[in-house]
Order: structure tokens, then C-alpha cells, then sequence
């Protein structure tokens, strides 16, 4: 008991080693982990929770065991130096927690919800120019018919269905995308009401 802890230097040693086999199992439960949450190239928050905690799991283990191989005496100096080395090892790959990338956890990176919230405002656009050119062709006469009304009460309702659906896709973005909601959002204002002539012929 060279260093009068009560414990024979054995046991310290079969103490410390326990220790840092808990911490590799630890450090090997983070990697795996990151793995897998990796395997859909996908991270959400629930999911960078549970990397964060695998990996403080891992680096408190590797601080306790660390603790029991500095403690065991210098006549355990093999062992001690040993024990050493597998914990050095336990940096190589450092376990790196990537970046949320799903906020909103839909299984779609937040790039390409942009991407389709984006799509969705330019076909609005298109739609309501393509209300306002209907409306002025139909007006070039000073006439209004029903057929030409019929049509281009259409024309507002397939302008208005396609603003309505891109502004679910909007609102639909995760807090992340903010500064990309915010000016999509700017752009469905600017999309104001159509109002088609009454007949006059």
C-alpha cells in the first residue's frame, strides 16, 4: 500500500483500469452516436442534445479515470504510464457535435425548406403577374364579358391558392432561416389583392 490509502496497490490499479475502460466505452458510445444521427446527413435539436450529453458523458469519464491513474503510487509506474497512453488515445478523433441543420426536425435540411419556400414565392409571383397581364389583355377593349370575367376570376383564385400555399411554406421555416423568412415574407405582402372588372358587355 505505498501510498497508505487503505487499498492495496493492486486493487488501484484494477480500480484505474476499470476507469479507463469505462471512459474508452464512453468515448466509443459518442462516436457511435454521432454516427448515427449522421447516417441522414440531418441534425435536429433533440439529436444535437443527445451528442452534447454523450460527449460531456464521455469527457467526464475520461476525467475520473484520469483522476484514479494520477493517484495510483510511483510503484505502479508501468501500469500508471500504461493506463497513460489509453487515455491520451481518447482525443484521436476529437468527438465534434456538428451544427443543427433540420431546427425544425421535418427530415429536410433547413437549406432546402428555403429552397422550396423560395420556389413557392417566385410561382406565386408568376401567378399574380399572370392575373394582372390577363387583366390588362381583357381590359385593352374597355369590354368585360362573362366568358373574359369567368376567366379572370380564375386567374385571381390560382394567383391567391399559390400565395396561400407559399406562405404556408414561409411560415413553415424553422427560427434558424429567420433573415430568408423575413424577406420572403416582404415579398408575399407585396402581392396585393387582384380585383377583376364587373361585366359591361
Amino acid at each position: 500500500d505505498a501510498d497508505g490509502n487503505g487499498v492495496i496497490d493492486s486493487a488501484d490499479v484494477a480500480a484505474a483500469t476499470a476507469a479507463v475502460v469505462a471512459a474508452e466505452q464512453a468515448y466509443q458510445d459518442a462516436k457511435d452516436a454521432l454516427t448515427t444521427a449522421n447516417t441522414d446527413g440531418l441534425i435536429n435539436p433533440a439529436e444535437k442534445a443527445a451528442l452534447e450529453q454523450a460527449k460531456a458523458d464521455a469527457e467526464a469519464a475520461k476525467a475520473a479515470a484520469q483522476a484514479k491513474v494520477d493517484a495510483l503510487p510511483s510503484t505502479e509506474q508501468t501500469a500508471k504510464d500504461a493506463l497513460d497512453l489509453r487515455l491520451d488515445a481518447l482525443t484521436d478523433p476529437v468527438i465534434t457535435v456538428p451544427a443543427v441543420n433540420d431546427a425544425d426536425g421535418n427530415g429536410v435540411i433547413d437549406s432546402a425548406d428555403v429552397a422550396a419556400a423560395t420556389a413557392a414565392v417566385v410561382a406565386a409571383e408568376q401567378a399574380y403577374q399572370d392575373a394582372k397581364d390577363a387583366l390588362t389583355t381583357a381590359n385593352t377593349d374597355g369590354l368585360i364579358n362573362p366568358a373574359e370575367k369567368a376567366a379572370l376570376e380564375q386567374a385571381k383564385a390560382d394567383a391567391e391558392a399559390a400565395k396561400a400555399a407559399a406562405q404556408a411554406k414561409v411560415d413553415a421555416l424553422p427560427s434558424t432561416e429567420q433573415t430568408a423568412k423575413d424577406a420572403l415574407d416582404l415579398r408575399l405582402d407585396a402581392l396585393t389583392a387582384l380585383t377583376p372588372p364587373a361585366v359591361n358587355d
